[in-house]
């Protein structure tokens, strides 16, 4: 998924973890966000976002230097880019 900077973000994706209070997940709900909590008890639910994390870093981020947000942001475009269509075994 890419996302433009023009555009509002609508999910939050957090654990159970008690620094989320009640009223951190309601400054978000006030926000016009939606709060996506991982399931119970699955301590391997935030896996597939730290794999995600780590191949952007040493694909991506461990070979050239940002220099702002923008660009950050043109660079992790062209990489999904890459990503999804231009390396071998991407459909």
């Amino acid at each position: 998924m890419v996302v433009r900077a023009d555009q509002a973000y609508r999910f939050v994706i957090h654990d159970r973890d008690t620094i989320y209070s009640k009223a951190v997940d309601g400054t978000l709900e006030a926000m016009g966000l939606t709060i996506l909590k991982t399931p119970v008890r699955a301590p391997q639910a935030n896996a597939f976002c730290e794999r995600v994390i780590s191949t952007i870093r040493c694909e991506c981020l461990d070979f050239m230097i940002p220099m702002s947000e923008r660009h950050v942001r043109a660079m992790l475009r062209g990489w999904v880019c890459h990503y999804n269509r231009g390396r071998p075994g991407a459909s």
